[in-house]
């Protein structure tokens, strides 16, 4: 998708072009994170020569190891039961699964929560500080990859002062002195920019930034609902289960996938959430464990609200993808407590195995009508068409045409000399020389119909048609090579 596609664009240049980058992603109000994640997928992208599709098994194993890592911390904090109840519902979300399919800023989001929770949990238990170096390691790669990690970095110092850890520890002065040395390409950045980071960070805290404060109870009360939509989907996803649908940013999309949630479950996974809250706020310091699960969902949920009070209505659920190791440990900490019960042993195994069945058979069914497959033999089939000539590169559809075709053409070895995307990239990810002043003869145009009829999208469509010479099909997908000779397209 478009996130991919930029970041391919940006590790490309660090890999291929051996062009640095001193920053990472952009957040809304114009700050900048720092680049570690770029630097971490330029190993992969190195190893595996730029391959997209390798880059998904790399995600698809960070996933895979997180499951392991939930077990293992899940065990050392709550013991064996939890620790495989909570690996049994994270392995078994479909909602987990698809989101492991892709490589984006937010894979290494949840080991880096799992291994934030653990090393907390063994600083304050052991009191030994040694866990201090797993634990900035984490956040290093947490708060240089998503925003939303940051989160895990307000959890650190409520836990400190919860259970007076010392902060004068040379190991402790050592963690924070690493995490600052990390942010050097950023201040370096700065430096070399007339200080934008920091002249943005001020104007915000001055109230002349981009956003706008507006105290919109409907958005609270939208946001406040995404938390338990949330949690419901990580259990089960209803309504349409296409992986397009499901991690499309859209707002059509996210409100079928909200609307397909049954009241009923949005009220249960409200009351589970209080329950657990309940519980945490009355065993207190003594459940180490809960405390740091439950503070993270806390902070997670109001850093959402904070953000959509400056900078509108931000509800996508990947935003709490951070929060998925939590929702596991919650429901094993739970289901532990229900199968503590004789009586209740064999009811919650059935429901347990009913559960592992139809979810399994969601996940192996489930496809995606815009999956990379389709659009790499998409993109392979337009460069023998055009071989060496000179073409341009159109993408149509409301939703779905920012697919990361531009990088794809590049990928293959067929680069158009004029883009849709030119507009978005050019002199930041490539250089505008190499970029056409008018539309050549050949055009290529990839066809990305919606899920529901868009008059604008087929007025276009229809338009090209007319000057189609060649066309196939690859799953949703549409492929045109459209004639251009009378130069129609301006």
């Amino acid at each position: 998708m478009l996130d991919e596609e930029r970041d391919a664009y940006i590790v490309k240049k660090i890999v291929v072009d051996k062009h640095p980058t001193l920053i990472g992603g952009a957040l809304p109000g114009g700050f900048y994170l720092a680049p570690g994640y770029f630097y971490i997928s330029s190993v992969f992208n190195f190893i595996f020569n730029m391959n997209p599709i390798a880059m998904g098994y790399v995600a698809a194993t960070v996933g895979t190891l997180s499951a392991l890592l939930i077990f293992y911390a899940a065990y050392k904090m709550f013991g064996p039961a939890v620790a495989v109840i909570s690996m049994f519902f994270y392995t078994f979300s479909y909602l987990v699964v698809i989101y492991n399919r892709t490589w984006w800023p937010l894979t290494p989001s949840i080991p880096v929560s799992i291994a934030c929770y653990l090393s907390l949990y063994k600083i304050v238990k052991t009191k030994n500080l040694n866990w201090v170096f797993l634990l900035v390691l984490s956040l290093i790669i947490g708060v240089q990859s998503d925003p939303s990690t940051l989160s895990l970095l307000v959890l650190v110092p409520i836990i400190f002062a919860i259970y007076k850890i010392s902060i004068k520890s040379k190991k402790v002065l050592a963690g924070v002195a690493l995490l600052l040395i990390s942010h050097l390409p950023l201040l370096l950045f700065d430096i070399r920019h007339n200080f934008l980071n920091s002249r943005a960070i001020l104007n915000f805290f001055m109230g002349s930034h981009e956003g706008n404060f507006s105290l919109n109870f409907s958005s609270i009360f939208e946001t406040l609902l995404l938390l338990p939509r949330n949690l419901s989907r990580f259990f089960w996803v209803f309504g349409e289960k296409d992986v397009a649908i499901q991690i499309a940013p859209a707002s059509y999309y996210t409100k079928i996938k909200f609307d397909a949630i049954p009241t009923l479950i949005i009220i249960l996974s409200s009351l589970i959430l209080i329950f657990f809250g309940l519980q945490v706020i009355r065993k207190g310091k003594k459940e180490i464990g809960a405390l740091i699960v439950g503070l993270h969902i806390t902070i997670a949920t109001l850093g959402v609200i904070v953000h959509n009070l400056f900078f509108g209505n931000w509800n996508f659920e990947w935003i709490l993808q951070v929060l998925f190791p939590a929702y596991a440990l919650v429901a094993g900490i739970l289901v532990a407590k229900l199968t503590s019960k004789n009586y209740l042993k064999i009811p919650v195994f059935l429901f347990l195995v009913l559960f592992a069945f139809f979810s399994s058979k969601v996940i192996i069914e489930s496809g995606n009508s815009y999956n990379l497959g389709d659009k790499l033999d998409a993109v392979r089939y337009a460069s023998s068409i055009v071989e060496n000539k000179d073409f341009s590169l159109d993408s149509i559809g409301e939703n779905f045409a920012w697919g990361g075709y531009r990088y794809l053409f590049y990928y293959e070895g067929s680069e158009p000399v004029k883009s849709y995307m030119d507009p978005a990239y050019t002199d930041w990810l490539y250089p505008k020389e190499i970029i056409a002043k008018e539309h050549p003869e050949t055009i290529v145009v990839m066809v990305n119909p919606d899920f529901y009829q868009d008059t604008k999208f087929y007025s276009k469509y229809l338009q090209y048609l007319t000057h189609t010479q060649q066309r196939e099909q690859f799953g949703k997908i549409e492929v045109l090579i459209v004639d251009n000779s009378e130069k129609w397209v301006k």
